[in-house]
């Protein structure tokens, strides 16, 4: 999702592809790193590359930034931040194994990954609800159509969450591996069988895959409005580690 970006010292920009055909118009996701300096050095990147809406996110402490955008010719609309938590010790306990066993996904599982989406993310709200242009969104069916890309990419991970007793699905977790670190994409249980510690089950999970590739960091992220998993997170024993500020910039005549 962008994790190595906002600890850097640069500017990322591309094109939205999935984005821009779900609104009919031309999305950029630009994310900005630690030392980018302001307005001026976002617009110039900015300014000969044609769009209809760029969702811009940057540090919160980036508060030069956050200002000269304020006060920029663009048109601005300030969103839900993200809040990103994680560890960079590896949890020692295991849940009980009745909590659900996690098992990578492939293109088989796809109708099993799109129904727990679907259970799990139905309506659910995010940045794009703040914006009358893509308020319209169904971010369920966004993150059908997202998770469908990684699989059949087959450079990220999908898995699957299934019981210990009758092997049925019940959840799922999308991660992107790095070098130093792993980040999870996108992590749900279907809406039937939440609040009986089944989360924890994905976490433990997704620790153990880090275990199995040789890396100590785990990051995850969510809107900052959502404290119902951030409380998960927390008693897992992870912290919050940074906070994202995301803006909408259309040009003026938009």
């Amino acid at each position: 999702m962008g994790w190595a970006d906002y600890v850097s010292g640069a500017v990322s920009i591309e094109r939205g592809d999935a984005e821009s055909r779900r609104f009919g118009m031309t999305i950029l996701n630009v994310r900005c790193g630690e030392e980018v300096g302001g307005e001026q050095d976002l617009g110039a990147r900015l300014a000969d590359v044609p769009f209809d809406l760029a969702v811009v996110r940057f540090p919160s402490g980036s508060t030069r930034l956050g200002m000269e955008l304020s006060r920029s010719d663009w048109s601005l609309i300030v969103t839900d931040p993200t809040v990103y938590w994680g560890t960079d010790r590896l949890n020692p306990r295991n849940p009980p194994q009745e909590n659900g066993i996690l098992e990578e996904a492939s293109t088989r599982d796809s109708e099993i990954l799109r129904n727990v989406i679907e259970s799990s993310f139905r309506g659910y709200r995010s940045h794009w609800h703040h914006n009358p242009l893509t308020a319209g969104i169904n971010m369920a069916d966004a993150y059908i159509e997202w998770t469908e890309s990684v699989v059949a990419r087959q450079q990220e991970g999908a898995y699957v969450l299934r019981t210990e007793s009758d092997h049925e699905p019940i959840g799922m977790v999308l991660l992107d591996f790095c070098d130093s670190f792993i980040e999870v994409l996108l992590a749900g249980i279907a809406s039937e069988f939440q609040g009986r510690g089944h989360y924890s089950a994905i976490l433990a999970g997704v620790e153990e895959v880090a275990r199995g590739r040789g890396v100590d960091k785990v990051v995850i992220s969510t809107q900052a409005s959502n404290i119902n998993v951030q409380k998960a997170w927390s008693r897992w024993g992870w912290l919050p580690t940074k906070t994202i500020q995301t803006v909408h910039l259309t040009r003026a005549e938009v």
